[in-house]
């Protein structure tokens, strides 16, 4: 069984997100940051692949964080 996540390509802080976002479409987000986390809330996340990249060596990741969220707004 595996905890399977994008690995550090595929993933990234919703601030990096919305920097993305805003060098697609070309606008400034207004975004307010709030200093005190929210209860649960991991600091940072990045799923370690390397179990499930031994046992299937073959598979190739073939998205990144930038050509995932060009799709979502080419998409949306």
């Amino acid at each position: 069984m595996y905890n399977i996540g994008g690995g550090r390509k595929c993933s990234c802080s919703i601030i990096e997100a919305i920097k993305i976002i805003e060098d697609e479409l070309k606008i400034k987000i207004k975004i307010n940051y709030q200093k005190q986390h929210r209860t649960g809330d991991h600091k940072w996340w990045v799923t370690n692949n390397k179990k499930f990249m031994k046992d299937y060596p073959i598979f190739k990741i073939n998205y990144n964080i930038k050509k995932i969220i060009k799709e979502l707004i080419e998409n949306k």
